[in-house]
Parts: C-alpha cells; sequence; structure tokens
C-alpha cells in the first residue's frame, strides 16, 4: 500500500538485544525510516520524534481478556501508544481500530481524560466487587497430569464451599475452571478465585478449606496468590 516506504519494525524478535532496540530507535531519531510497526514495546516510553500519525489495531484484543484490570490495562497501553504521536511540537493524529469505540476506556484514553475513565471504572468495580471494594486471593493448581489436575482443583474448591458453609457467606468462592492459559510450561493449570471483604477472612476460609481438602495429589501443586496482579 505504500510503496517506497523505508519500513521498520519492533517487536521482541526483531529486537532481541538492547543493541538492536538501539538501533532501531536511532534510525528512528535519524529520520530514516518512514513508517514503524511493532507491538506494545512502541509505548514504553520510548521518544520516538517526528511521528505524526500512530495508528492502534485491534485495541478490543486488550479490552477483552479475562481480567478485571482488562480496561485499566487497555486504558493505559491507548494512552501510552497516542502519546507517540508529535511529540515534538507539531500536531499529531491517532487513530484507533476498535469495534467498541464508546468504550470509556477507549473514550477517556482519546479525550485525554483519565478522572472519566477513573469514575467509570471504579463505579464498575463497586458493582462486580472487584478490588479496592474487595480483596482477591487467587489459587493456581498446576500438574504434569490434565486429569490429576482438574481433580484436584473440584476437590479443593468444593472443600473450600464446605468451609465456606460453616464460616459464613463473606467470601465468595468463583471456579474451578481451567486458566485462560491453560497449559504452560508442560504444566495444566486451573484457577479458583476467593473474593472477601478482608484478607483476613479470605486466609481463614482458606485454611479450613485445605485442611478439609487434605495435601493434593502427588505431582500437583497450589499456588496461592493474595492480591495478584493478573488472573491469566
Amino acid at each position: 500500500l505504500l510503496p517506497g516506504m523505508r519500513l521498520g519494525r519492533l517487536d521482541r524478535d526483531a529486537a532481541s538485544s538492547p543493541a538492536q532496540l538501539r538501533q532501531v530507535l536511532s534510525a528512528v531519531a535519524k529520520r530514516e525510516l518512514d513508517v514503524i510497526v511493532g507491538t506494545q514495546m512502541l509505548t514504553k516510553g520510548h521518544h520516538l520524534p517526528g511521528i505524526g500519525l500512530v495508528g492502534i489495531l485491534l485495541a478490543d484484543q486488550a479490552l477483552s481478556l479475562p481480567d478485571f484490570r482488562a480496561a485499566e490495562r487497555a486504558y493505559i497501553l491507548l494512552t501510552q501508544a497516542a502519546g507517540r504521536a508529535g511529540r515534538e511540537g507539531e500536531a499529531g493524529r491517532v487513530i484507533v481500530q476498535t469495534y467498541d469505540p464508546h468504550h470509556h476506556a477507549v473514550t477517556a484514553a482519546l479525550a485525554h481524560d483519565p478522572a472519566v475513565f477513573y469514575a467509570t471504572e471504579l463505579e464498575e468495580r463497586r458493582a462486580l466487587g472487584y478490588p479496592p471494594y474487595a480483596r482477591l486471593v487467587g489459587l493456581r493448581l498446576e500438574g504434569a497430569s490434565e486429569a490429576a489436575t482438574a481433580r484436584a482443583a473440584r476437590d479443593l474448591a468444593a472443600a473450600l464451599e464446605r468451609a465456606r458453609a460453616k464460616s459464613g457467606p463473606a467470601v465468595r468462592v468463583l471456579g474451578p475452571a481451567p486458566s485462560p492459559i491453560a497449559r504452560a510450561s508442560g504444566r495444566w493449570r486451573w484457577l479458583i478465585l476467593l473474593k472477601s471483604p478482608t484478607a483476613s477472612a479470605a486466609a481463614n476460609l482458606l485454611r479450613l478449606g485445605r485442611h478439609l481438602a487434605g495435601p493434593p495429589p502427588a505431582g500437583v501443586r497450589l499456588i496461592v496468590d493474595v492480591d495478584p496482579l493478573s488472573l491469566i
């Protein structure tokens, strides 16, 4: 579509070392490139002089991740990407490809209005009971055997529900379910999420639930993540 344009690329494959990264950034600074195509690496604080147009493709990919922080991360990414345009006094232009142009993460990022995003996001989290209005504990079971890992996750979730019946309904038990990344490094992964008004209530429920469930079977390990930064 753009014959004769000098094209550069910036991603982990094209810039797998600091020297390669510096080479690409230097080419941009020297105006040796007309177009640069890349991943999120382009947005991470790099000063790219002379960029007048930024195109962000498939913004919905970040919005649709199965994590309650998806909108927050999409907003940050869009804001950072948009900030690459017009950094030397000249007006820049930003075009976002999205199937949800009215999403508050998109509209607030393009309007440079963090207050609107903050208020909307807080209201959604309040309605759904996510931080900062609740504490989360992620329980990830990992094992080389898919069947054993799934069985251990179901047994632990059932034990947590029995513990919840004894200790009261303050803590919600969500799951078990296969992790969005169901297998990594040769190990199958299942998730359980505890949603609690306080960290101590979640800890007490987990302690009782683990006692009722007993230790996980051989080859399966339980990883407890308090206030997880990612649910993936």
